[in-house]
């Protein structure tokens, strides 16, 4: 019946609703979701979960309304629970507050875009190496200007088989020049 038998304490403060109003009450009464962009209902996974006995998801740009209406994006999950003899007997709705992080996502895309925009209008190019996965990036403009047709390829594959393949002692000589940079960085009080 999808009726809500028992909330935690985080369950209720996002919600806006306690436990002891909520029980009893269909999910869909207490748990309101919509799509962030669209702004239309989303199909709340516990009927999903009861009827099929699997682990059901969100997808992702899920809002949920508090019963103030005030909003928080979320992540979900809703897994059925089996009784002794195997049967579905319930569910267990799984959610959490993710509006800090997509906060933090959207400002480094913002970040990204500019930073990206700038390299552009000064006709500047550059690529990056990390160490610790040894994988080699460069930005569009790089690109543009070394006419390489396949962004993250080109320039990887090349600078990887330089420093790992051909030139091991580089990548060594690379790796304690960046831990002396970083140590000098930290030394001084910069990240």
């Amino acid at each position: 019946q999808a009726r809500v038998t028992l909330m935690n304490p985080v369950a209720e403060q996002l919600t806006g609703w306690t436990y002891a109003d909520a029980a009893g009450r269909i999910i869909d009464e207490v748990f309101h979701i919509i799509n962030k962009q669209t702004r239309k209902p989303v199909i709340i996974p516990v009927a999903a979960a009861l009827k099929h006995g699997t682990v059901q998801d969100l997808a992702n740009h899920t809002v949920l309304i508090h019963r103030n209406g005030r909003e928080c994006d979320i992540a979900d999950s809703c897994a059925p629970i089996h009784g002794v003899e195997g049967a579905v007997i319930g569910a267990v709705l799984v959610f959490r507050d993710v509006t800090g992080e997509h906060a933090i996502q959207q400002t480094l895309r913002a970040s990204e875009e500019r930073a990206n925009f700038a390299l552009q209008m000064t006709h500047t190019g550059g690529w990056d190496l990390n160490l610790a996965d040894k994988k080699a990036q460069q930005t569009v403009e790089h690109a543009r200007i070394f006419g390489y047709t396949d962004v993250p390829t080109d320039l990887r594959d090349r600078i990887e088989d330089v420093l790992f393949n051909r030139r091991p002692d580089a990548t060594e000589r690379l790796i304690e020049v960046a831990s002396e940079a970083q140590g000098t960085m930290q030394a001084a009080g910069a990240d």
